[in-house]
């Protein structure tokens, strides 16, 4: 045990993930403010699969506490990128429900139609929220 009963080996996001997750999403969803260049291989694939992959819980839940407070572009950068990390998440996790949820709204309130919207945002905002209603 390290300080204050804390693992020494403990599989701990970066201390940049919220800035890395707000790059990734604007990266993948070609925002205006995303980045010149972003190697994603090297700051989200390579080093954070490991960590979701053996932990797939463990992890959505580290991601949530790190991008919830952030907002709700940081929120849903956090749910896709569990949804791109984690075979088959689980779409009853709290966490990633959370993240989920406040990106949607997020993105919602900026007035983006739902067209931007992947297939399961589409399909989790229907089971939540009603056909029609965005």
């Amino acid at each position: 045990m390290g300080l204050f009963g804390k693992r020494r080996d403990d599989p701990g996001l970066p201390a940049d993930i919220v800035e890395r997750v707000l790059a990734y999403i604007r990266t993948e969803t070609r925002s205006p403010n995303a980045p010149a260049s972003f190697d994603a291989a090297a700051l989200i694939y390579l080093p954070l699969y490991p960590l979701a992959k053996a932990d797939p819980a463990g992890f959505t839940a580290r991601l949530a506490a790190a991008v919830l407070p952030a907002g709700g572009e940081a929120a849903r950068g956090g749910a896709r990128l569990v949804w791109d990390l984690i075979d088959g998440p689980d779409r009853t996790d709290p966490n990633y429900l959370a993240m989920l949820d406040a990106g949607l709204i997020w993105l919602r309130s900026t007035g983006v139609g739902m067209a931007y919207l992947t297939g399961f945002e589409v399909e989790h905002w229907h089971t939540t929220r009603g056909v029609g209603n965005w």
